[in-house]
């Protein structure tokens, strides 16, 4: 009596699989040349010669103390006198907005701005007041593209003679302008 021999069906099955991988592999690569290959060659046949193109000087290594100087002091010529408001009398009153106000770490962070004057010689003063207690911090302001920003004000928690909620606000001067923040609280624990 003869049995099959497994290996005989084992094998046909095995190149039946490897023949259906092989075509679609083969059809995946067709696909891929005709409908993606294509497009990619017609776009570099337009081209100009990739090998002749300029390169790129361009200096991405940041803006020098020097640029930023001549940048903030071409602001502040270009924008001398000029508010959203009109033309400003000397020791104009100008809005001054808060605009974060919290404990960070160990130090109060506070950020302020003018929206309504944009100058780079003005000076932010945070007051903070418990009761009969004060702290105080200033900072100087810098010429944002729309506004007078100042820069952050730090303070210490530990400068606070007691901790609770704390009443904020911040002043803003300079030659031209005045102004004051309405009043924020702060909490120091």
């Amino acid at each position: 009596m003869k049995f099959p021999q497994k290996s005989n069906r084992n094998r046909k099955k095995n190149i039946i699989v490897i023949a259906s991988i092989l075509t679609l592999l083969a059809a995946a690569f067709l696909v891929y040349f005709f409908l993606l290959g294509g497009n990619r060659t017609s776009q570099q046949t337009n081209d100009v010669d990739s090998t002749t193109r300029p390169t790129n000087d361009v200096d991405y290594s940041g803006a020098s103390e020097e640029d930023i100087a001549t940048s903030q002091d071409g602001k502040k010529n270009s924008t001398d006198n000029n508010t959203a408001e009109g033309t400003p009398t000397p020791n104009s009153n100008v809005t001054v907005g808060i605009t974060f106000a919290d404990v960070i770490g160990s130090n109060v962070e506070i950020r302020a701005f003018t929206p309504s004057v944009i100058e780079g010689d003005g000076k932010c003063t945070a007051t903070l007041t418990k009761g009969t207690e004060t702290v105080t911090q200033s900072s100087p302001a810098f010429i944002d593209a729309t506004s007078t920003q100042c820069e952050p004000i730090y303070i210490d928690v530990a400068k606070f003679p007691s901790k609770g909620v704390w009443s904020l606000k911040v002043d803003y001067s300079s030659l031209k302008h005045k102004g004051v923040s309405e009043i924020s609280k702060v909490t120091i624990s």
